[in-house]
């Protein structure tokens, strides 16, 4: 009887580690799967799109030299910017989105097709989406899942990726030649140097007060937000 239980206690434990590696653990075992299945690696796709890239850029190597990069993410403006530190922040270049869902406000569950708002990071790089390529932003951060287990919330949602094509339920479209010089950047220049700063609008260049049915913290959010814009001066 004591065996028996000591097999249902490590199946168990097994499970419960398998379902959250399965869960927190994309970063690492997604690339492994492609790699596996035979698609394109992040590798085959630099070297596809790589030398094009490039002649855009007079200072490429600058711009993936390793060191921090931001992408900022402008809702009510619809629009994705580029930004990289060397001695301060420097503004390099601005990407209309091609699409929109949602409204302004943080995502706060799955199926709301809201765009989430917030600092994340990019979780993975993704060089066999349907969206051509794409990179996946780590929402929920530290502060939704917060946020959410005070709502008792289940499930808020993820899959938020900053991708090409025109269509998005939640995510941000930028087009195939937009998402080419981000996911080639962003890759080179490694994903753990990037921060995304994802805002309901630019909040360097006007105030807006925003009431979020059901909950009380967008005042909270939006300080949070809005003390990190003002490190992105625009001439």
């Amino acid at each position: 009887m004591k065996k028996r239980l000591i097999v249902y206690i490590v199946i168990l434990t097994l499970l419960i580690s398998g379902l959250l590696f399965y869960r927190y653990g994309r970063s690492i075992w997604i690339p492994v799967k492609l790699k596996i299945i035979g698609h394109r690696s992040v590798s085959d796709v630099l070297k596809d799109i790589g030398p094009g890239v490039s002649k855009k850029y007079k200072n490429i190597s600058e711009l993936i030299n390793k060191k921090p990069m931001s992408i900022l993410i402008f809702k009510e403006e619809r629009r994705l910017e580029i930004w990289k530190f060397s001695d301060k922040w420097k503004h390099i270049k601005n990407f209309p989105f091609t699409a929109f869902s949602g409204k302004l406000g943080p995502k706060l569950r799955q199926g709301d097709r809201q765009i989430p708002e917030g600092i994340y990071g990019v979780e993975y790089l993704n060089p066999n989406s349907k969206f051509y390529l794409s990179f996946k932003v780590d929402y929920p951060n530290k502060f939704d899942r917060k946020k959410g287990k005070e709502r008792n919330e289940k499930d808020l949602g993820g899959d938020i990726f900053i991708h090409g094509n025109n269509k998005t339920i939640g995510c941000v479209p930028v087009g195939d030649d937009a998402i080419e010089e981000l996911f080639y950047i962003v890759a080179k220049n490694g994903r753990k140097n990037i921060r995304i700063v994802i805002t309901p609008y630019d909040m360097r260049a006007k105030d807006k007060k925003l009431n979020i049915p059901g909950i009380d913290w967008e005042k909270e959010l939006y300080a949070i937000i809005k003390k990190e814009l003002l490190k992105y001066k625009l001439d």
